[in-house]
């Protein structure tokens, strides 16, 4: 019997009804239907989806007891088949593949999904090749059923063109797989979309030519398939896979059906072979819903008649697969899944010609797809081959069977295929029509001889009247040519040595604009710090040196120094500008880029409210670079009504809107207090300047020390390591941030002994991101305090000396907590581990970590960023792995 109590629970479990529409459903179902079964009642009213219903019955027949009497259905009979008020309980329970290496095999990655299960990449470690791996992800009896029952179709059919199966068998925790071919191609379906795309390539790559030649091939195949008793039952585009070199495959055999066959001779032979593969109960339940895509379904499977399936059920959706092939659309598409199923159950479709009426489809396919795709089984091709044989009269150009072509069509082919006997018997007739033509001619030629001979001596004549005249006409334009060319020599001599004296007095100014351009460009097309550090800095040096006097060269070099925060590199550089441009006014500059100092203090000579003048601008410095001077200099003496007015000055310059200077308008807003509008201003550049990292930078810094909200922080921290994994700032920050957050754990050490773990988590990763940045900036001095605060939180927390971080019994205390606490810690103790056996100072200490736990650490971590893709630390693993 059928336990109704569960079905109920069930459905409101699952979320398809309310307790209120679900019981007046049941209300409906008892005073009306009779013959139909509940979930057949809920699909036909439009409570749940046929895909719903056909998980409601699957789930009944997973619990139901055998008896004489069969599964009883629920019917009006059944007046106490459900409760008045209940509680949803949870009745299965999903087991997840776990990874890892099983027996022969070593799984690479995931590759599809399904219903039924997933599939992965293996490598058969003792064959050494690439396979497919299906694994069952469903434990009721009717799901590992059919995914035994298809491992066997798959293994009864050995066919170039259908996808040959290695092996099956179970993993370590009970799962039941098999393994097949790994398939490296396109999708029949994708090929047809590129070319209704109007992709090129794909339309020359696939003529009609070509597409019916592979249709073909999976002719050939169904109809081995339905030679050995079997039906596929979901013919389509997608499930016909073409190889990199031609090859073709029919694939995903879940839903096929056995007619008969030559290798299930006994149902006990059947019964043993699934309690061997599966170990699953012997009795085996069989779906009675819908299978199939509606897109492509014979009536009779659109009905739910499954046992009117037969071979010319996939004949049917063969045809329909070459429908989709002349117009670039499936037969049968609605506005939902129920429309398609609608449409299919009743045979509606257009004809292929009336469907794409602006494709030129021959009325010989047409004939064949109507044929095909007849409502009755009976009208259909009785078989494969029948259906393959008029494929290829059609592309043999001979007559086929459902198709009388017109008379024009039947004088064309009559011409293709007796075209050389045609055109022997054209080139005898042509040659008497033209000897009899040469013997009337001879008799014209004669009298038009004479009448040539008097035009020809008057032609003569004119002609030399018109010689003498071109003479002329020619020596007159040769003396004019003369004339010109002697007077272009002298323009292009006057030319020649004016540019010679221009290229003496540019050559040295544009042997430096070499350089500098090319650092330009180089800013333009890529901001990340190494390609600074790398490259860009290198062509400003080298500019300098061949023209020191170069101020623009100068002054990008100082900003790039301000932003990579080498502050004494930038001050040599703005000495070099107040000692050499400014000479007289020297003093007064020099104090002020003194007190400024890349954000220093006011120098004890400075008075806000006092301006530059304007007449201290040198002549050859541009007026955007001599504002944003004048800005910095009131930015050091914390000036900021000065400092607002000229960075409005600037942003009003067309030149001025850059992002520099945007920058420095979101630091003064932040250095005045306002740190909502600085945090507005900075996102909103994150969105105009995706790939630079200086905003990523400040906004960060701004949530991490400012605002307390270090998630928000590290969501901009992630964008940027995707943007630039060179960043050492980034490091620094984070290295910051996570100490900071550490420290505040381990001082609630003293309520709580469970802040211990976090807080050790935290402190290894900040010693993990500054041991990163000093590798990127090792004269980094703010970076090198950092690490020594990092080093003195850890000596105090285990309690030793400073000496203690560098020995092996460090490692092996961190390794041990990790393995005791697990959850956070140990995964922040085997990315400790992962970067200082790669990236650590202490050469020896490196050696004994890739030593000892390098490996179970990677195996960890693989597990876990296959869990969380979007880590940080896995984002700055893969970054570091291109």
């Amino acid at each position: 019997m059928v336990d109704y109590q569960r079905v109920y629970r069930f459905i409101l479990s699952q979320g398809w009804l309310s307790e209120v529409v679900l019981k007046r459903a049941i209300e409906q179902y008892r005073n009306v239907f009779k013959q139909l079964t509940f979930p057949q009642m809920l699909v036909q009213y439009r409570y749940i989806s046929r895909e719903q219903a056909q998980i409601l019955e699957s789930y009944i027949q997973s619990f139901s007891t055998a008896s004489s009497q069969g599964n009883k259905a629920i019917t009006r009979s059944s007046p106490q088949a459900f409760p008045s008020n209940s509680l949803p309980e949870e009745e299965e329970k999903f087991i997840g593949f776990q990874g890892g290496n099983f027996e022969k095999y070593t799984i690479k990655k995931i590759i599809g999904e399904g219903a039924m299960g997933k599939v992965f990449l293996v490598v058969d470690e003792d064959l050494k090749r690439l396979s497919a791996m299906k694994i069952c992800i469903h434990q009721s009896a009717h799901h590992l059923s059919r995914f035994v029952q298809e491992a066997q179709i798959i293994g009864q059919l050995e066919h170039p063109h259908i996808v040959p199966i290695y092996d099956a068998g179970k993993t370590s925790n009970g799962q039941i797989y098999f393994t097949m071919k790994y398939i490296e191609g396109v999708s029949f379906a994708s090929v047809l979309e590129k070319i209704a795309k109007g992709e090129k390539e794909y339309q020359s790559k696939f003529s009609l030519k070509r597409r019916l030649a592979i249709f073909c091939k999976v002719l050939e195949g169904m109809g081995y398939a339905h030679s050995k008793g079997i039906i596929h039952r979901d013919l389509k585009p997608e499930n016909i896979m073409i190889g990199q070199f031609g090859e073709v495959w029919i694939v995903d055999w879940g839903m096929a059906k056995i007619l008969q066959s030559e290798f299930s001779s006994s149902e006990e032979g059947e019964e043993r072979a699934t309690a061997a593969l599966a170990g699953i109960s012997q009795t085996r339940t069989i779906a009675g819903g819908i299978t199939g895509t509606p897109a492509y379904m014979a009536p009779e499977q659109a009905r739910g008649q499954n046992h009117l399936l037969t071979e010319r059920t996939d004949i049917y959706a063969l045809g329909a697969i070459l429908y989709e092939n002349l117009t670039f659309k499936p037969p049968f598409l609605g506005k939902d899944i129920h429309a398609s199923l609608l449409k299919a159950a009743e045979g509606r479709y257009l004809r292929p010609r009336v469907a794409a009426p602006h494709l030129e489809i021959p009325p010989a396919l047409e004939a064949i797809v109507l044929k095909a795709m007849a409502i009755r089984p009976e009208d259909r091709y009785s078989d494969v081959q029948e259906f393959l044989l008029d494929i290829q009269r059609f592309l043999d150009d001979r007559p086929i069977s459902v198709y009388t072509p017109p008379f024009r069509e039947k004088v064309r082919r009559f011409w293709r295929h007796n075209k050389w006997v045609i055109s022997i018997s054209a080139l005898i007739l042509i040659l008497i029509v033209a000897f009899s033509y040469i013997l009337l001619d001879q008799a014209r030629q004669k009298m038009r001889q004479e009448r040539e001979r008097r035009k020809e001596a008057e032609r003569r004549r004119q002609e030399e009247r018109m010689r003498r005249i071109a003479e002329q006409k020619r020596l007159f334009e040769e003396k004019q040519r003369r004339l010109a060319e002697r007077k272009a020599r002298q323009e292009l001599e006057k030319r020649r040595q004016l540019e010679a004296r221009n290229r003496l007095l540019m050559e040295k100014r544009m042997a430096a604009y070499a350089p500098y351009i090319f650092a330009r460009d180089q800013m333009l097309r890529d901001m990340s710090f190494r390609h600074l550090k790398e490259v860009v800095i290198p062509y400003l040096r080298k500019a300098l040196k061949i023209y020191p006097e170069f101020h623009q060269a100068r002054l990008d070099l100082i900003k790039i120094y301000l932003y990579l925060f080498r502050k004494s590199q930038a001050m040599v550089e703005i000495l070099y500008l107040v000692n050499t441009v400014f000479k007289n006014k020297a003093p007064l500059l020099g104090s002020a880029f003194g007190m400024f100092n890349l954000g220093g203090g006011i120098g004890s000579g400075a008075k806000k409210g006092v301006e530059i003048p304007d007449e201290y601008r040198p002549k050859n410095l541009p007026k955007v670079y001599w504002l944003t001077l004048k800005l910095l200099f009131y930015i050091g003496r914390q000036d900021f009504p000065l400092a607002n007015r000229e960075i409005k000055k600037i942003l009003a310059l067309p030149e001025g809107r850059t992002w520099e200077i945007r920058y420095l308008e979101a630091s003064l807003l932040f250095w005045q207090g306002k740190v909502e509008e600085a945090e507005k201003l900075f996102r909103r550049l994150i969105e105009l300047y995706p790939r630079l990292p200086f905003f990523y930078l400040q906004l960060g810094e701004i949530l991490a020390q400012y605002k307390k909200r270090p998630k928000e922080a590290l969501e901009v921290y992630r964008k940027l390591m995707k943007t630039d994994p060179t960043c050492h700032t980034l490091f620094r920050n984070l290295a910051r941030m996570f100490f900071r957050i550490g420290q505040e754990k381990i001082n609630k050490w003293r309520q709580n002994k469970k802040w211990i773990a976090e807080g050790l988590a935290d402190l290894l990763k900040a010693f993990r991101y500054i041991i990163k940045m000093l590798n990127l900036e090792p004269s980094s001095s703010s970076g090198q305090n950092l690490q020594r605060n990092i080093i003195s939180a850890l000596v105090y927390l285990f309690r030793q000396d400073s000496s203690f971080v560098e020995t092996a019994r460090f490692i092996q205390s961190i390794w041990a907590m990790g393995r005791r606490e697990g959850g956070r810690l140990r995964r922040e103790v085997a990315l400790f581990i992962w970067a200082y056996a790669s990236e650590g100072p202490n050469k020896e200490l490196a050696n004994f970590c890739r030593k000892y736990y390098l490996k179970e650490a990677e195996r960890y971590l693989r597990s876990y960023f296959q869990k969380h893709p979007e880590d940080l630390d896995n984002i700055l693993l893969r970054k570091k792995s291109k």
